[in-house]
Formats: C-alpha cells, sequence, structure tokens
C-alpha cells in the first residue's frame, strides 16, 4: 500500500483555465457525460465569473478555508470546512470573498446521475 502523503506528493495542481487563483488536481479524466472529480483550491482573493455547468451539478465538500458562494435562486452560502454544497445543473454561481485559502473535494455529475 503507498501510503497517503507519498500519494498527496504526487499529485499535481493546475491553473483553471478562466479563473485566476483557482486550481484544479484532476482525479478522474474530463468526460462531460460521466462524473468528474477533482481537489480545488481557491487563494485568498480568488473569485470566479458567473458561470454554469450544462447538465451537470457542481457538488463540493469543503474540506478547509474560507469564503461565499452565490447561487442563482438560493443567494450567498458560506463556504467552510465541513459544509456541502450542491449547485444543481445549469444554475448560474460564483465563488467570492476567499479570505482563507479554500480547499474543497468538487464532484460534477450528469443531471441524470442525481
Amino acid at each position: 500500500m503507498i501510503p497517503p502523503r507519498q500519494i498527496a506528493d504526487q499529485l499535481v495542481a493546475s491553473p483553471h483555465p478562466a479563473f485566476p487563483g483557482v486550481w484544479l488536481t484532476r482525479l478522474s479524466p474530463v468526460k462531460p457525460d460521466l462524473l468528474e472529480l477533482a481537489l480545488v483550491r481557491l487563494d485568498i482573493g480568488a473569485e470566479a465569473a458567473v458561470h454554469r455547468h450544462p447538465g451537470r451539478a457542481d457538488m463540493l465538500f469543503i474540506l478547509s478555508g474560507r469564503g461565499v458562494m452565490w447561487i442563482d435562486g438560493v443567494g450567498e452560502v458560506s463556504m467552510t470546512a465541513g459544509d456541502f454544497i450542491c449547485v444543481p445543473p445549469d444554475t448560474d454561481h460564483r465563488p467570492h470573498s476567499i479570505t482563507e485559502t479554500l480547499h474543497a473535494f468538487n464532484l460534477w455529475a450528469p443531471g441524470s446521475a442525481l
């Protein structure tokens, strides 16, 4: 068995292609018709533009840090360690106000998988 720390050391974070200060560590292939998994890091002050995931829910389990997620139809939702946030498919949302570097386990799932 490989020790967890050794596995973590081998993971590589890549900058998000559209959102500065947001980093992704892909844990699964990028295939829109399947579940997609990633570890996500949002640096202090990082903000993403309002966006949506067509046909896919965006689910986050917050591991550490602090910030806010705006979700259309819901409003502002705080994000702190232990929180679980589910943004329904095709729903505008935007993480912002990151006051402590935020780490989350992120799952994108086709609407039919919910």
